[in-house]
């Protein structure tokens, strides 16, 4: 084989493979966005059971936007996230968003677990704990909480998400130890739609071209003309 035949061959049979996973991952997002939303428009997680004998849950730093110094841009209005609670001990129960340092700061003195992984099938979460031994003061008497919300029975908070690095804090509403809940995330977007059928348009055009070049590289090529066989002469007199 040819060397830009072979050339060929290795870059059609890559284009192949990243082809099939951008087909398969479009496949994946457009059947989430057809099957996984609720009746509000909804991409809605299954309910779980989050629980610590620490004075709050919190989730690790979650980071939306650029990189520092860079505009947002056209995904500003990426959405809202909305995240219900229900303590399952029956008491108050508060859920409230909030800038990671404005969180880090309220809890520095206070136990509290971070979840820092989640497995499923079976859900286990994994926290990591934050130790402290100052009991913190009621978490809805603070002003920096940029959504939140408080009380008896399920909780649910609605938020439009921006820029910017944030905490979802979890505690009993009287800021006591031992909090045990059912949750559910929950997230609206007009995103997922136009990636799913992003990444299958790419992946189908990946498999084209790899197979556009496959082909090529497979074809034989036309043999070359036969050389005329040596014409008999007439010896030459003595």
């Amino acid at each position: 084989m040819r060397p830009r035949k072979a050339v060929l061959l290795v870059i059609g049979g890559i284009a192949a493979l990243v082809g099939l996973a951008l087909t398969a991952a479009g496949v994946v997002v457009a059947g989430i966005h057809a099957t996984q939303r609720d009746s509000d428009g909804y991409y809605t997680t299954a309910t779980e059971r989050f629980e610590t004998p620490t004075f709050a849950l919190t989730s690790e730093d979650i980071h939306l936007g650029a990189p520092e110094g860079r505009d947002w841009g056209p995904l500003r209005q990426i959405g809202t996230a909305r995240v219900a609670v229900e303590s399952s001990l029956g008491g108050p129960v508060f859920v409230g968003i909030a800038r990671h340092g404005d969180v880090q700061r309220f809890l520095a003195a206070s136990a509290h677990d971070e979840l820092a992984e989640v497995s499923y099938d079976p859900f286990v979460p994994t926290y990591r704990r934050q130790a402290g031994d100052v009991a913190p003061a009621r978490p809805a008497d603070q002003s920096f909480w940029v959504a939140s919300s408080a009380g008896a029975g399920r909780q649910v908070l609605n938020w439009d998400m921006e820029p910017g690095d944030w905490d979802v804090v979890v505690m009993n509403a009287d800021a006591s130890r031992g909090v045990s809940v059912d949750a559910t995330v929950a997230v609206k977007t007009g995103l997922l739609l136009p990636i799913g059928i992003g990444l299958l348009a790419v992946g189908l055009g990946a498999g084209a071209a790899a197979a556009v070049m496959i082909v090529l590289a497979s074809r034989r090529e036309p043999a070359g003309p036969a050389a005329a066989p040596a014409q008999d002469r007439a010896p030459i007199g003595v």
